[in-house]
């Protein structure tokens, strides 16, 4: 299949992976590229960081999401 699937909005769970949740370091309203840090861990954590899947706004951050809408 060829066909392009277009995405306009994305929600990213905190915790994709054994260990910790990761914490946000974006905020509502914060403009994002993909491939972007939007979640990090503390050096002494077990876990992994969260990327930006798309390019956009942030539009909601919560202790297990954030919400990413496409500009």
């Amino acid at each position: 299949i060829e066909d392009e699937i277009k995405i306009n909005k994305v929600k990213i769970p905190l915790k994709q992976h054994i260990g910790v949740s990761a914490h946000p370091v974006v905020r509502e309203r914060d403009k994002v590229k993909k491939g972007d840090i939007i979640a990090s861990l503390k050096p002494e954590e077990l876990g992994a960081f969260v990327h930006a899947s798309i390019s956009g706004t942030v539009k909601e951050v919560s202790d297990q999401y954030i919400v990413i809408e496409k500009r």
